[in-house]
């Protein structure tokens, strides 16, 4: 066996590397940005090509652009002046503010750069948001997604060597899975980078900034704050932060930071910019939080105006939202989320749980219900949620416009009869609003106050629309540890309904 896996493998490198040769993955050249040799799969024309294309599917993924003229042309305008501080200040760049309140930031190749208003709401100064965006322009110029295109291309080469062999030693279901899961690998363009490739696009991002006169800083002050918005999403959710975020692309280790710091002591820039002042008065009544298409969680209840829903949790319990559903996260790893099955379903919703929704499970206490003036069923069954064994409470709602509703509630067995009580509350808090309910929704927005003599962190957090840790929430947003922190005339942010 091993006498016929090696001549395998020996033809299958041999025919890899015709392959290699007639792409033309030899052929390099001189990185203008980084001084080292570019070997890629992919021209600069295959570069636009696909930041063309998947430009539309960043958007749809990331709830669109946000929908301010002014502030994204500010963004655009910060972006097209760190561009052309750079080694490709020709390119056609393409600067984009996202509708998106989780804290992120990305590029793709081609020159499209993406900044989301979650990032801009964590920022505090101009030269904080000119720092990441100067480091994705830095991951362009330095071709670090053409680098994982041709490592995703590699990839691509070896799935396919991996089917072959595997069909030929284990069978053709085996080598399909292989390869299908290898071509999985290689297709995000929004994924993370290599320390190297961090490291590299720091050095470029804090370079590009340096040269327009911002406080070289900027990078190390952000990634600080990125820092203790990790530990405060912990702290919501009772658990280890999950979900997409700059922290799963861009994680700030200590390493890191501590690089991006001696790297700015180097940069020599004369009376170095913050730009805090002009920059938060830019993001004055930028929406905070959810945006009204999303719906909104806030402290213990979930309102949509569109879909015209509301329901509560109980006040142990922390709502977060994303576009696919909502969830709760309570104590002892209980969980409660909401999401949405198919519209118009012409049976029950009794024969929805048993027939649709969860037609391969085992339940028990399967029963129609009736919840203020909705049909509604609900049934029982016990399943895995991350290696744990947990009841599970299936709750199948119609609503008026013919949506189909799910909410789901996840419980550790011994804590199951503790928690069917407040559970039953939360079902029974689901209903459609009224129009006076409807008008007064309105999305949370950041705002600017002024520091009063004989404030604190404490009095101000109680400005907050937000009262679940909004002491937290003041500190995150304003970088301030302590009352100390805070001098009367200064400009502070928080949360308004206004």
């Amino acid at each position: 066996m091993q006498l016929i896996i090696s001549i395998l493998s020996r033809s299958f490198l041999a025919a890899f590397w015709l392959v290699v040769l007639s792409l033309g993955l030899t052929a390099c050249s001189s990185n203008p940005a980084t001084g080292g040799k570019d070997i890629s799969f992919m021209s600069k024309d295959d570069e636009k090509r696909i930041g063309d294309e998947n430009h539309p599917k960043i958007l749809q993924a990331f709830g669109g652009e946000y929908n301010d003229p002014a502030l994204q042309g500010y963004v655009k305008s910060l972006g097209q002046l760190l561009a052309a501080s750079s080694e490709l200040p020709d390119r056609k760049w393409t600067f984009t503010l996202l509708d998106s309140d989780v804290t992120n930031a990305f590029a793709l190749p081609g020159g499209y750069v993406y900044v989301t208003r979650g990032l801009l709401s964590l920022a505090e100064t101009e030269g904080q948001l000119a720092a990441v965006i100067g480091h994705e322009i830095g991951h362009v110029t330095a071709r670090h997604g053409a680098q994982r295109h041709a490592q995703g291309t590699l990839a691509g080469i070896g799935a396919a060597g991996a089917s072959i062999l595997g069909s030929i030693l284990v069978g053709p279901e085996a080598g399909r899975t292989i390869g299908e899961f290898a071509n999985v690998g290689a297709l995000g363009y929004v994924a993370s980078y290599s320390r190297d490739q961090e490291y590299q696009a720091d050095e470029l991002g804090i370079r590009y900034n340096g040269r327009i006169g911002f406080n070289p800083q900027g990078m190390a002050q952000f990634l600080a704050k990125l820092d203790s918005e990790k530990g405060l999403v912990a702290k919501l959710r009772g658990q280890a932060p999950k979900g997409s975020s700059y922290l799963d692309t861009h994680p700030p280790t200590p390493d890191r930071v501590k690089r991006a710091r001696k790297l700015a002591e180097k940069s020599l820039v004369d009376k170095p910019m913050d730009g805090r002042d002009i920059y938060l008065s830019k993001i004055d009544g930028m929406i905070w939080g959810d945006s009204p298409d999303q719906g909104y969680a806030r402290d213990g209840s979930f309102a949509h105006k569109n879909l015209n829903i509301f329901f509560s949790v109980p006040d142990e319990f922390t709502l977060f939202n994303s576009p696919k559903n909502v969830t709760a996260y309570g104590p002892d790893n209980a969980a409660i989320k909401f999401d949405m099955g198919p519209k118009n379903y012409g049976g029950s919703m009794r024969d929805y749980i048993r027939q649709t929704w969860a037609r391969n499970a085992q339940l028990s206490n399967l029963q129609s219900i009736e919840m203020n003036g909705l049909e509604a069923a609900t049934a029982s069954t016990k399943g895995r949620v991350n290696g744990r064994s947990m009841d599970i409470q299936l709750v199948a709602i119609r609503g008026k416009e013919g949506h189909t509703f799910q909410l789901t509630f996840y419980s550790q067995p011994q804590k199951t009869k503790t928690l069917s009580e407040v559970y039953r509350r939360t079902t029974y808090s689901f209903r459609h609003m009224s129009l006076d309910e409807l008008e007064k929704l309105k999305p949370l927005r950041i705002r600017l106050h002024k520091v009063r003599n004989g404030e604190t962190i404490e009095s101000i957090s109680q400005m907050m629309a937000v009262k679940k840790f909004a002491v937290d929430r003041f500190k995150l947003l304003n970088g301030v540890k302590q009352n100390s922190d805070l001098i009367v005339g200064q400009t502070v942010k928080i949360i308004s309904t206004e």
